[in-house]
Formats: structure tokens, sequence, C-alpha cells
């Protein structure tokens, strides 16, 4: 505990890299900071101070106690007192309240008491108005409120001006706090980009070390991107010269130190100058090795730096040229100058030149003074440009030549380690290759790094993965008996074929690549009778693969009777599993050892050479069987191990258990000595990424990279080209339901003679994308419970979905062709059920499997089939299942998830919530089902209603009587939706009371698309709202079809003639071109360009008479509806609020059409409002005066009317207490001694 306080007071006290070098011009060591005087110091103050902040916090704070009664244990919690509430942290104000509510749920408090539990716990002024709130969820609003309130600039702007990037260690550290101070006061002040971009650029610039603000005004960095590009490249290439610095040992007396190293004062033992082996007092005493170890354990203790073995070689050489010798360059980013050997200078014949003298320290510490100086030209190898260099003579140097950061800040050089590249001009230069000995040195670092320990594995484990990584590059095949290619006794007839050419940019490393090749006994050159082409091909590395062209010889080469495993099938026994380790084995077929015979048909022809392969060669035909064979029989016993070729999957639900199948595969694979790719592997992972899957402990995710293939980037011109497209689309088949019928139509054009493709198919591709992009979550089936199969059938094609009650676990769609589109429907409802059962036969066969289909005739035991329906009926035998017949207007799962119901447009992951809390509610007595509905338990029946009122938008009581009623069985429901919506404070608060109308609103319009009607939403401010664009106010233009109601909301930020023009465009390409337009005469609609679109399209406009927007009142009441959902939403996206309110317009009933307007034009609803035409001309009004004067009485709480000219702020205010009620009782007095008539209060 010791050792992590001091690391983290280490880490406040560090040095900031960048500033000590401009100032010194020399590479800083992180350990001085361990010598300093002051650091036992500032650990003693920084304990006080956590001491002291606990003591305030325990004098801060109060505790309740409570007894759990399903536990019956007696419990306490502790809540801090709250004295100013506009600094906290918003997430800790979110657990608090919800601590706080949890604290009342259990000591059952009315508001009363919750009152005075709060006034205990909250001393801040700016929060006494919230005890006059009526219930404590207004209470919660009001205190998150007053924290997302503007917070004092000066505050902010304070804290900025105390930064400095002295106080940290890296540059994009200080840049990450500058950002997000920068960002609260851009909420506050609302600031624009180009004024947050100068805040920005003026407080870095502002806080920078006076050393580091030099060099960057010296070097003319203007620019902020700049700056922080040239100082991040500086920063790593200090850091990877402090690493090679790090063994060296820093003492405090560093005069005394040096001396002592040139008087050759070195003791082995203790690894220090100060004095020499034989005067070692430690190794002189008897208990000196004891001791040692005693010491050096204390001194691991105290460490709070990790200290790390000096490499033998780990010098960065690239090879060059000067006067027309080559040479061996060093890239050291240690050294400040350029540095040339003097030995280099007398074979040469160089001249130098005598400058002022200047003082270096070398690597091992010494100063030396350099006064010679040698200009030169230097050339690097693979790159044409000729370097003017300024070298310093040295008389020991570790290379020829020693290029410092005086080249490579002038140079832009870039190291790339993990590619082991240097890159100059654009050009990539390999470094030389290190000593093997060195490769294990780093390999052994590596694992004390990012070694197995975090997930607190066994030591056995990570000593045997030690050990394989050291023989790892000692094996060279496997030790098998080699394996024999089965060929068709005939003789062979390759014909002539001609040699693929290596391109010129490929030459070099292709010869490098044969070359490895050739030395790890792969290939060997030979003169074979079979030759097949070889080429190329470039990795994603830069690396080139070989590829050998064996379709020649592939069609006298017998396939092994192996089959490999399918991959989809075996994931399915992966459930539950917390654990997974990948191992991935290198160079794959490559390791199998062939016979003579076998060898002569792997020949292979480039670059004017045959050769022939010693092991299995990958393309030939039986290559992948034979690897699949060779690895499972090695591995043949070991469970939960999942072979694919050259992948090993190790899964276990606990750490013992993956230990222990681990250790059983690594001592397997160590005996046949098969060698593993380590950089490709992973263990004791909690999800893995597995061709083309995520697999976790949750179930299987689909891996979207297909998507980004390029055939989706441009438009398919060709039948090939579409194919492409659909075989993607089916890789992702088992991911979306009902595939087939949404493809239909693009299946259908490749069948047809002449290909046109138009914006409906680009439309439907795309809606396929995001449906794939929202990564449905397959659930691993759970064999201990039952499988539910839901089959579905249309005129085109058949579906089916498989359950459980933790979720989906497949889909099943296919395209019916003509002969089966024949069918009756209930020999098509039957087929999608033996399809649906046997595509999933693997998994469900044997375990009770219940299927449910809208279609009583699938019933088998009440229909007497046809013959092919009887032939299908003897198929179904081998399962063991249960059919079942659900109407279909009952049938829930596929009325909510794909019959266009209540919540069809909503995202995958809100469906969930919604089944989530369907599954909770329901009531699974089967005499609670008699009307084949959804029956909700009585207690869950207000939580249910008040969820279902929160997703619809917060619709009104005929809305959501009429969403329910079809799918669920609540008793009494419109008045226990009355209840529950007039206890709504947000729908008191957000809406305006409106006069009931009896009958329907008369239409004007006799066909669907024939009259719409369009109008301008706005201005509206978008500073309480989330939105990244630039403008201060924003709009929305309205479409609304007179006849389905269905509507088309689209959000811009500039409104004028033109981006009204786009909208009706869109609605045209989506719906149907109208006959008549209905709207205001906006100058937007009256100009010459509007009018101009709609002669072109033949349309009619029909402009309102002017100041009578009632004229048009199908679109003011969609104004009304977008300005609730505003005032509901503030503080969110726009994206989000615009989802709303399609959801709100389109999904919920319509009481004019009497179903949703998604459902009419879908065909779902056949409603024809003309069939009733007395309905439209007897309106009534009926006003609710004398209602509310025999319903308000004194004491009861109203809401007063908001009379304000704004429109997103609340329309009602209060609630205020009736006090006093007039003679006739509409006028009221209410709590605030104000008399007011009883049409401006709401009830």
């Amino acid at each position: 505990e010791a050792g992590v306080q001091n690391k983290e007071i280490i880490a406040k006290k560090h040095i900031c890299i960048l500033e000590s070098y401009f100032r010194t011009n020399k590479v800083p060591v992180i350990q001085d900071m361990l010598n300093s005087t002051s650091y036992e110091k500032d650990v003693e103050q920084e304990k006080s101070k956590s001491t002291d902040e606990e003591n305030i916090e325990k004098d801060d704070v109060i505790t309740f106690k409570f007894t759990d009664e399903t536990i019956d244990v007696e419990l306490k919690k502790t809540l801090r007192i709250i004295r100013q509430i506009r600094f906290m942290n918003e997430q800790k104000l979110d657990d608090w309240l919800d601590d706080f509510e949890e604290i009342s749920k259990h000591k059952n408090w009315n508001i009363k008491q919750q009152y005075s539990a709060l006034r205990l716990l909250i001393k801040d002024p700016m929060l006494e108005g919230i005890f006059s709130l009526e219930n404590f969820d207004l209470i919660k609003e009001e205190i998150r409120g007053n924290v997302l309130r503007k917070m004092d600039s000066s505050i902010i702007q304070y804290k900025l001006g105390k930064l400095r990037q002295t106080q940290y260690k890296y540059v994009r550290e200080y840049l990450s706090d500058i950002k997000r101070l920068i960002d609260k006061y851009a909420k506050v002040e609302n600031i624009s980009k180009n004024e947050y971009n100068r805040k920005l650029k003026e407080s870095f610039f502002q806080g920078l070390g006076f050393a580091t603000k030099m060099k960057v005004f010296e070097l003319g960095k203007k620019k902020l991107e700049d700056t922080i590009e040239f100082l991040e490249q500086v920063e790593e290439n200090l850091i990877t010269e402090m690493d090679r610095m790090k063994f060296q040992k820093t003492h405090q007396n560093v005069k005394e130190s040096i001396s002592n190293f040139i008087n050759n004062k070195w003791c082995a033992h203790c690894k220090t100058n100060s004095h020499t082996t034989k005067t070692c007092y430690k190794l002189n005493r008897d208990d000196g090795p004891r001791r040692q170890e005693i010491t050096k354990s204390r001194k691991e203790e105290k460490s709070c730096v990790m200290k790390e073995r000096r490499l033998k070689t780990l010098e960065l050489e690239i090879l060059g040229n000067i006067g027309g010798q080559k040479i061996q360059v060093m890239v050291d980013t240690g050294a400040s100058r350029n540095y040339i050997n003097a030995n280099l200078i007398k074979e040469l014949n160089l001249e130098m030149v005598e400058e002022e003298p200047l003082e270096v320290m070398t690597a091992n510490g010494a100063k030396v003074r350099l006064n010679d100086v040698v200009n030169c030209k230097l050339i690097l190898d693979g790159i044409k440009k000729v370097y003017n260099c300024t070298f310093y003579v040295l008389q020991e140097c570790a290379s020829d030549v020693i290029l410092g950061n005086e080249f490579i800040f002038n140079n832009s050089v870039i190291l790339d380690f993990k590619r082991n590249i240097i890159r100059i001009e654009e050009e990539e230069l390999k470094i030389l290759k290190e000593n093997e000995e060195d490769v294990e040195e780093l390999d052994k670092i590596f694992y004390e790094k990012l070694g197995l320990i975090k997930n607190n594995q066994k030591s056995n484990i990570k000593e045997l993965i030690e050990q394989y990584r050291r023989k790892n590059s000692e094996f060279k095949e496997m030790k098998i008996t080699p394996v024999q290619l089965k060929r068709i006794e005939t003789k062979i007839e390759l014909g002539k074929r001609k040699a693929y050419m290596v391109p010129c940019k490929y030459v070099e490393r292709a010869k490098d690549e044969i070359n490895r090749l050739m030395d790890e006994g792969i290939i060997v050159e030979s003169e074979v009778k079979y030759v097949s082409p070889a080429f190329f091909i470039e990795k994603r590395n830069s690396d080139l693969r070989l590829v050998i062209d064996y379709r020649g010889i592939n069609n006298y080469i017998i396939d092994e009777c192996y089959d490999i495993p399918k991959i989809y099938e075996n994931l399915m026994y992966m459930g539950e599993n917390e654990y997974f380790s990948t191992i991935d084995l290198k160079n794959g077929f490559n390791q199998i050892p062939l016979e003579k015979e076998s060898q002569e048909v792997t020949g292979f022809m480039l670059m004017n050479k045959t050769y022939k392969y010693l092991r299995v060669p990958f393309g030939i035909r039986s290559g992948p069987k034979l690897f699949q064979k060779t690895i499972s029989k090695i591995l043949e016993g070991i469970e939960n191990c999942f072979i694919y070729i050259d992948d090993i999957i190790i899964y276990s639900k606990g750490l013992e258990e993956h230990d222990r199948i681990l250790e059983k595969v690594l001592k397997r694979l160590q005996e046949y000595e098969i060698r593993i790719n380590f950089e490709k592997s992973s263990f004791y992972n909690k999800e893995i990424k597995l061709l083309g899957y995520f697999v976790s402990k949750e179930g299987l995710t689909v891996d979207t990279k297909y998507l980004q293939n390029k055939i989706f980037e441009q438009l398919p011109r060709t039948k090939k080209q579409l194919q492409k497209i659909i075989g993607v689309f089916n890789w992702y088949r088992r991911f979306i339901s009902n595939l087939s019928d949404k493809l239909k139509d693009i299946t259908d054009m490749l069948s047809q003679e002449r290909f046109i493709w138009n914006e409906e198919h680009t439309k439907m591709v795309k809606k396929i994308k995001e449906e794939i992009e929202c990564k449905v979550t397959l659930k691993f089936p759970d064999f201990t419970k039952k499988f539910i199969l839901e089959v579905d059938a249309s005129n085109e094609g058949i579906g089916a979905v498989l359950y459980q009650e933790k979720g989906v676990i497949g889909y099943f769609s296919k395209k019916l062709n003509k002969t089966e589109q024949n069918y009756s429907i209930v020999e098509k409802e039957l087929l999608g059920m033996v399809k649906g059962l046997f595509f999933f036969k693997d998994i469900i066969q044997g375990y009770y499997t219940e299927v449910f289909t809208d279609n009583k005739n699938c019933v088998i035991e009440n229909k007497k089939f046809t013959s092919r329906m009887e032939r299908w009926k003897v198929l179904l035998n081998d399962f063991n299942l249960k059919v079942i017949s659900i109407e279909g207007k009952n049938n829930n799962v596929a009325d909510c998830l794909s019959r266009g119901c209540l919540l069809q447009e909503i995202k995958s992951t809100q469906k969930e919530k919604y089944l989530k809390m369907v599954e909770e509610c329901r009531s699974n007595d089967e005499k609670d089902n008699t009307k084949k509905k959804i029956t909700i338990k009585p207690e869950r029946e207000t939580k249910f209603l008040k969820f279902i009122h929160k997703i619809s938008g917060h619709a009104g009581v005929i809305v959501n009587f009429h969403n329910l009623k079809r799918y669920f069985n609540i008793k009494y429901l419109v008045k226990k939706l009355q209840r529950i919506i007039k206890k709504c404070s947000k729908c008191k608060r957000i809406k305006n009371s409106r006069m009931v109308i009896q009958g329907n609103v008369p239409l004007d319009s006799k066909e669907p698309f024939e009259k719409i009607s369009s109008d301008i939403y706005g201005p509206f401010r978008l500073e309480d709202y989330l939105h990244k664009g630039l403008g201060e106010n924003g709009y929305f233009i309205t479409i609304t079809d007179i006849y389905t109601r269905i509507s088309h909301i689209e959000f811009v930020t500039t409104i004028g003639t033109k981006e009204v023009i786009n909208v009706c465009k869109k609605w045209v390409s989506k719906y149907k071109k109208p006959k008549v337009v209905i709207m205001d005469n906006g100058v937007q609609y009256t100009s010459n360009e509007f009018k101009e679109f709609l002669y072109k399209l033949e349309i009619k406009p029909r402009y309102i008479p002017k100041f009578t927007p009632s004229s048009n009142g199908i679109s003011e009441r969609i104004n009304v509806v977008i300005s609730e959902m505003l005032r509901l939403h503030r503080g969110r996206s726009i994206r989000y609020i615009v989802k709303k309110i399609h959801h709100r317009l389109n999904e919920n009933h319509n009481t004019t059409i009497q179903c949703s307007p998604k459902s009419l034009i879908s065909g779902v609803c056949f409603y024809n409002p003309f069939n009733n035409k007395e309905e439209f001309q007897k309106p009534k009004n009926k006003n609710n005066e004398s209602s509310l004067i025999s319903t308000i009485k004194i004491g009861d709480k109203v809401y007063l009317k908001n009379f304000t000219q704004n429109k997103l702020e609340d329309r009602y205010i209060g609630p205020f207490e009736v006090i006093n009620k007039g003679a006739k009782g509409k006028w009221i007095k209410l709590g605030n001694n104000e008399w007011v008539h009883i049409k401006n209060l709401k009830f």
C-alpha cells in the first residue's frame, strides 16, 4: 500500500520531459526524482492532506440505519451533506440521489419525511425553493438543473490561467486538460467554433514552459496542429532514449561517480563506481550473498520505478555512403548533434575544421571536449537525396556515423519500432537486424511488462509460455510422419502455362522472401517435372506472401476424407463461458512435412528458377483438411478446445479450468514442436474476435468489417457486382430477420434481361446495412430450457425466428421459387415450419420445442393434410415439438417485431427494453390468457402503463388505448390510462388544454398521397439542445399526407426556398408525387423558384387565406406536437428529437383514420374514412367548463396557464392550491392570492 501511495505522489512530482530537454539540451533522467531531498516531505504532506480530507468527510456525512426485510439484516448507509451543489460532479450527484431514493424506499418515507431528511442533507442556499415542490421527481429535476446551470466562467478562466506545461510529464496530458476546461467554458459562454479554437491556441501557448516556447518560436511554428505534432515527435524520440538510459544508476554525487569511472573503479557485485570488486565489504563478509538478497528485496519494495534490463544491442542502424564508401549510420535520439568516427576520417582523407569547443557527455557519463568539425555529403541507401551534414569528430564512436536530433528534427525523421523501419523523406528504410540473443532478451522483457499476471493466473502457465517462446524459433516442422498427397492414377498433363512477372517494386523483397523460405527449409531449388506459376501479394504490414497457382495440379489430387467443422454450430457450445484464449499457429500448412513423391507435384516457377515444397504448401487442394486432421489428432481428448484449421480456441467458465486446459494444449503442441504466432495469439480474454464474430459470455455479435468493402462505395452496374453485394448480405443472414423478403426486389433483378438500378434499390441496400450495423447480439442456446420457434409465410417468402427467454438465438428466411409461390397459404406456412426446423436442426433436435404459427390449419392434430403435406408431416416426426396456433393479431412476438405495431421503427435496444418490460409484467396464469392476449399482472399495471405512455411520446388516452387494446388484456384500460396521464407532471406542464371535438375531422382527399400539407416550424434556439453544427436557430419543415396522415419532418438551420425544395424532393422519392400541395403564404412557398419547381412536377399549389392558420389545421396540429416534443426533450440531441416526433406522429394510433399512419400505408389497416360520411357532417364541440366547475374543490391542486410568447416554454405553471371559489364557480382564488377564471386552469 505504501508503494502504491508513493507512486501516486511521484506521478504528481514528475519531470516535464520537453522543458527539461530544451533547457539543458540533454536527455532528462527520471530516476533523479527519487534522490530529491524533498521526497519524504512530499510524502508526509500528501498523507497529512489525505487524513485531513478523510476527517472532513466523516464530519460532513449523515448515517441512516434500516432493516432489509428480504434477508432480515440491519444495514447502514451514509450520505454526504451538500453545501455547494453547482460544484458537484453530475455522476456523483446521480449516485447521491439514487442512494437517497433507496433509503426512502426502505424507510417507507412519505413526502413530508423526505422533505425533513433533505433539509438535514442539503445546506446550499441555491436549493431553498425545492421544498415547495409537489413530489420527489420534481425535486430531482430541480437539483439536477442547478448542477447543469451555467458555471461561473471566471472560475474556469482562473483555472486555465494556472495551467502550466511544467506541471505535466507529457504535452498530450497538458493539452487534454486545457481542452477539458475550454469545453466547459464553451458550454457556459456558448462561443463559436472559431472562438473555441482561438481560446485553445491562446491557453496552450500561454502555459508553455519558457524553453519550450522559445524553441517553438525559433522554428516558426504558428499553427497549433503543427506545434503539437512537432512536440510529440520530439517527446517520442526522447522517451525512446530515456528507455535506453534507465539502466544507468544515478548517484547523489555525480562528480565523484565520473572520476571513479575514469579511474577504472567498478564493483561487479554492487554495480557501482564507488569502490572496486576487491574492496567490496559485502563480498568479504560471510553472510554477503544472503545479505545481498535481503537488500535487493528491500530496494525493490521501496522503489517506485520499474527497472529494465539493459539490452546488449539496441542501436538503430541503417546503411549509408560517404565518399563512395559504405558505412553504418546510427540514428540516436539521445545525441543533440551529429558525430563521426575519427578512424573513418583517416580512411576517407576528410578535411577537419576547428570551431568553438563543445562539451558533450558520452553514454558512459564521461565529459569530452570536441572542437574538430567535418563538413561532408551523406547518402542513405534507398534515398536519392544528398544531405550536407556537419559532424563533430569522436575518437571512440559506437558506429561510423551518429545522426542526432539536429538531423532528426530538420528532416522530419519518424522511428517506427513496430514495423522496424525508419521513415525519411517519405521513404522507408529497414533497421539492421539485431542478434538472436537480443531478440530473446526483448521477448523476456516483453513478458515482464505484458505478461499474463493481470488475471492472476498460475505462475506455471507463465513459465510454460516463456519457455515456449524461447524454443519457438527453433521449431522448423512438426514431429510427425510426412503426409502424402493422394493423386489420381492417370497421366498428369498440365500443358504450357506462362510464368507470372514479379513487379519491379517487389523484386528485392521477393528475393528476401525466397531466401527466408529456403533458410527455414520450407522450399528448395529443384528441377521438377510438374511446375505451376507463382506470384507475390503484399500483406497489410508490407511483407510479401508467396502464392502458387495450383489450379492445374489440383485437378489430379484427391481431397482428404475429413470434414472441416462448421463455425456457427461449434460456437453454439461456447455459451456461458467467461474466459477465452486464441492460439494462432505460425506458417500453418508449412509446418507439415511432405513425403518425397508428393513433393514432385508442388513445383513452381518464379524469376527464371524452379523450386519445390518440402512441406504442405498453401493453395494445394487437400491442404486445409490435412492440416485440420493433423492438429485434431494431436489435440484429441482435450475438452473445451475448438480447432479451426490454424486457429485454436480455448474456452472455460473459470480461471482454474482455463489454466488446466491451456496447460494441456501448450504441452501437447510443444511435444510435437509446432510453432505458435504469439503476436496474433491472445490469452484470458472476456471477448474474442473469431472468424467474423465477436464471441463473449453474452452471445454472438457480428463483425461489420465486410460492410466496408469497396463494392458498397459505388452503385452496381452489372449482375456480377450485384451478386457480390447479395453474397455479403447472405453472410449476415443469421443476424437479419426476413432477409429474403427485404432482398426480393434486388434478387429478382438477377433473372431479368435488363439490369436497371434505381433509388429504391439503393435505399434498400442502405437500410439493410444500417440494420446490420446495429450489431444484434444472438444468445447462446440453453439446453436446459425449452426452445420457441415462430414461423410466418407470405406470398414471396418464408421466415422463422428461434428464441428462448433470454433472447433471440437465430433468424431464418428464404425466398420462394415460382413453384412454391403457387402453393396454398396453408402449404406455405407448413413449408416455413419444416424449413425453419431443419435450419435449426443441429440445435433443437432432441429438445422440447414449441412452434407458434398464426394459421390454425397447420396444427397437425386438427387437419387432414394433402399428400405433399403428409410427406412434410413425416419429416416433423424427427423433432420433439408442439405446434401452437395463435391468431395473427395476437401473435405477440411476430406483431411486436415484424407486423408494424407499436415499436416497429424503434431500435433493437429499445425493443429489448419493451419486450423485457412485457415479460416482467405479464401474467403466466393460463386462466388470465383466455382472450389469447398478453395479460398484465394487476400489481404491475401502473408501472407498465407509465412505461407505454413514456415511449409513445406522452401521447393521450385515446392514442395509448388503441396502441394497447389489440395486444394486451387490461381491465378498465381507459380509466386507468386517464388516471395515469392525468397525474403525469410533464403532460401538465408542456401540453395545452384543447376542446374535445366529437366525430371525425372532415377530409377532402380521396386517395393516398393525392394532397399533402406543408408548413415551416420555427425559429427555436439551438442552445437548449445538443447540436454540433453552426447557427443559433433551428427550423423544421413538415409535410403531411391528408389521406393517410403520414408525416415527414426535416431539421434545417437555415430556411429558404432551396431547403423546402430539397425536402419536397425527398418526399417524392420516398412516397409518391402529389397532385396538390396546401401551404401558407410564406416567402419560401410563394417564391418564383418554388412555383417553377411545382410546375415542372405538375403539382398544383393551393395557398390558404392570409392570417388564417386554422385553414391548414393538419400542419398546425403537427406544429403543436413538435412544440410538445421540444419542451419534453429539452437538452437532448436534435436527431433524437426528430426520431421521437416521427414515432409520435406515424407509429401511434390516429383518431381520424382509426389506426396508425404507418399501418395504413403498409396495408395492415384497411379503414376508409369516407365510408361513413355522416360522421364528417356533424362535428360537435363539447365545452368542459361545466364539468370543471363541479369538479374543482377547495384544497385541490391546479395548474395555471402560463401567458408567455415563447413557444417552447411550459404552457402551465404550478401547482397552486385552491383556497376559495366564486359564487358561480367560474372564478377561483389560488394560493398566490390571485383570482383566475376557470378556463385558464388545468385540474
